[in-house]
């Protein structure tokens, strides 16, 4: 499983600069944008989390960064600095930021408590950002490595919020998206491999 999963990372981060040669500029690595104040504050605690997200019919994005990260710049900026994509972000979703390097604590679905270091690397996160979308059991449905800019994003949103996750991949969901094919049209047997 692990190999399958560093497979799939090096193809992301293979056609990553594909994704980044769309942008025109890239933050200064020395650029620091600050966090919404509607994402979570620390401590992170995933059973509570999910729970209330539950119950207030959302469900969980887990963020990962770090303060020097120029593409986490571009995310909180351009996406969810975006008012469309920050207005979806909060009515459908609880956005919980970890620092990749961080010692805050942070709980996990089973109640093992990490510091936030130790968490990301328990969750394979290598660089950032990283988002992890987590349904209402705190299973993840959809994983984003790296920054997508918002025409990609916000369909991602739909995409976990809609619970298309269930009957496809991400990539199949915003290739009929991009093609013009509604995505009630998507076939129930399509594969679920992440999105590059």
């Amino acid at each position: 499983m692990k190999a399958l999963v560093l497979i799939g990372l090096i193809i992301c981060f293979l056609e990553t600069p594909v994704v980044f040669a769309e942008q025109t500029t890239v933050p200064s690595p020395t650029t620091i944008v600050k966090k919404p104040d509607w994402f979570k504050q620390p401590p992170a605690n995933l059973p509570q989390n999910i729970t209330t997200a539950t119950r207030n019919n959302k469900q969980i994005i887990l963020y990962f960064y770090q303060d020097s990260c120029p593409f986490c710049a571009k995310l909180l900026k351009h996406d969810f600095g975006n008012p469309d994509i920050a207005n979806k972000t909060r009515q459908y979703f609880e956005v919980i930021p970890i620092n990749m390097k961080g010692t805050k604590p942070v709980t996990d679905i089973s109640g093992v408590v990490f510091n936030e270091a130790d968490f990301a690397a328990e969750k394979d996160v290598l660089a950032t950002p990283v988002l992890l979308f987590l349904d209402e059991t705190g299973t993840e449905v959809l994983r984003i490595n790296g920054y997508y800019p918002p025409a990609k994003f916000e369909p991602a949103l739909d995409y976990v919020e809609g619970k298309h996750h269930r009957e496809g991949s991400f990539k199949d969901y915003y290739h009929q998206l991009k093609s013009g094919t509604p995505p009630e049209d998507i076939p129930s047997n399509a594969d679920t491999e992440e999105p590059c």
